[in-house]
This record gives structure tokens, C-alpha cells and sequence, in this order.
């Protein structure tokens, strides 16, 4: 059976918090940079953490290793909010994490 496209919603609810416009400090997916990303009501900065299981993450202000990542946040496609990425700072071919960046 065809999709039916008449049946898609056009205009989904967006809260009025989340109309503001997010930026991204550092400007995009940039690992080598702390950045502070959202909009007025809702701001995150990148972070690292050791990940100890696939459930268990410890905040840190440094690490290295295999379970060392950090949590990189940009933009969404519509500009409205921050997304959270996990990033392995070793598999990026940097020795550490740093105060909210992947360093060597």
C-alpha cells in the first residue's frame, strides 16, 4: 500500500522555549574546542566522561584510554536545539580528553 501523504502532520507543535535559535560556541562538530551550545533557556557545555559500561558514564575534568569521550553538542538541522554527540576522543586519533575537548 502507498504512503499516504496527505495523513503526515505539516506543522508539528514546537514549545515556545524551543523557537529561540541555538548556537554552538566552538560553531559545529569541532572536538579540539570546549564549546557551550543551545539557546537562552536551555545551554549545554561539552564534557568528557569514562564510559563504564554501556549504561554507567562518570563526568571528569580529564581522561584517556579506550573509555575516555567526549560529549559534543551542536546544533540540530533546524537550529532549535543541541544534540548530544558520544565521541571516542582515542578512535579521533587524540591521546586525551581535557577540560571539555580532545587534546593530544
Amino acid at each position: 500500500k502507498p504512503f499516504d501523504i496527505s495523513k503526515t502532520p505539516t506543522n508539528p507543535e514546537i514549545k515556545e522555549k524551543d523557537k529561540e535559535e541555538c548556537t554552538d560556541s566552538d560553531g559545529g562538530m569541532v572536538i579540539g574546542i570546549k564549546s557551550i551550545t543551545g539557546n537562552t533557556n536551555e545551554a549545554y557545555n561539552d564534557i568528557c566522561f569514562v564510559k563504564e559500561s554501556s549504561t554507567e558514564t562518570t563526568s571528569t575534568s580529564e581522561c584517556s584510554g579506550e573509555n575516555c569521550y567526549l560529549k559534543e553538542h551542536i546544533c540540530d538541522s533546524l537550529n532549535i536545539r543541541a544534540i548530544p554527540y558520544e565521541i571516542s576522543c582515542s578512535e579521533k586519533g587524540f591521546s586525551s580528553c581535557k577540560n571539555g575537548a580532545c587534546v593530544n
